[in-house]
Order: C-alpha cells, then sequence, then structure tokens
C-alpha cells in the first residue's frame, strides 16, 4: 500500500546517510572534508549534515501513504487495520471523480 515513488525517495535518502556513515567511520576528528559544494568541512560537520538528514528523512518520509484507487468495501478491513496501527494524527485526502 506505500507509495513506490515514497519507497524510492527513502532509498536514495538512505543512501545519503549510509554513505555519510561510512565517511565518519573512516575519518579522524582533525581530517578535512572536501564536500561537493561549498566550503571545506570537518567531521564535526558531517555529522550535523547525516544528522539533519536523518531527522528530515523520518518526519518526512514516516507516513503512512495508503493507495485510494485500491480501495474497495473488501478491502476496508485492511485499511482500517492499517490506520489503528500506524495512529496518525491527521488524515489527508482528496476528491476524485
Amino acid at each position: 500500500m506505500v507509495a513506490e515513488n515514497v519507497q524510492g525517495v527513502k532509498n536514495v535518502v538512505d543512501g545519503v546517510i549510509g554513505a555519510a556513515d561510512r565517511v565518519l567511520a573512516a575519518v579522524s576528528d582533525t581530517t578535512r572534508i572536501i564536500p561537493g559544494h561549498g566550503p571545506l568541512a570537518t567531521k564535526a560537520d558531517l555529522q550535523l549534515y547525516r544528522d539533519t538528514v536523518k531527522t528530515l528523512r523520518d518526519r518526512l518520509i514516516n507516513q503512512l501513504v495508503l493507495n485510494a484507487f485500491a480501495m474497495s468495501p473488501a478491502r476496508m478491513d485492511g485499511y482500517l487495520d492499517a490506520l489503528e496501527s500506524f495512529r496518525p494524527r491527521c488524515v489527508y485526502g482528496y476528491a476524485s471523480s
């Protein structure tokens, strides 16, 4: 039921976090890091970037996306179970024809 494009974005962001983890494991506190953009960075700068990306991922991607096109009376119990276990603070929807 999770939209494929949301999972694709999560995979890319997880790759960024994983790459930062690998670099952080390989460098010391005195290592200077040359990023793709911006000034020279330190290990602490990279740690802050990694933590920020992870926080954003957790806040934006950790959401439940239910496919309304597959919704039917026969599948309604599954949708209700998903909503009850996720316990969203808000449910967004849109009308379609």
